[in-house]
């Protein structure tokens, strides 16, 4: 796991609103860890390809996109 990878990681881990389960959406998240959003995005993917997370996107009707994040 790289530095980023970890830094993301840690903060998922520290910050899930449930039970393993995170919501914020990657512009919060990406002001929090000042980083971009290609980056971001990098790392979740590599995160959720290495088994440490798992993304769930569900419709929300007319509003668009709700996406949870489960941390493993």
């Amino acid at each position: 796991m790289t530095k980023k990878e970890q830094e993301v990681y840690d903060y998922l881990s520290d910050n899930r609103a449930e039970v393993g389960k995170f919501n914020l959406s990657n512009k919060e998240m990406i002001e929090v860890l000042n980083m971009n959003d290609r980056t971001l995005y990098r790392v979740l993917n590599s995160l959720e390809k290495g088994g440490y997370i798992k993304r769930e996107t569900v419709s929300v009707g007319n509003f668009g996109k709700q996406r949870t994040i489960i941390v493993l």
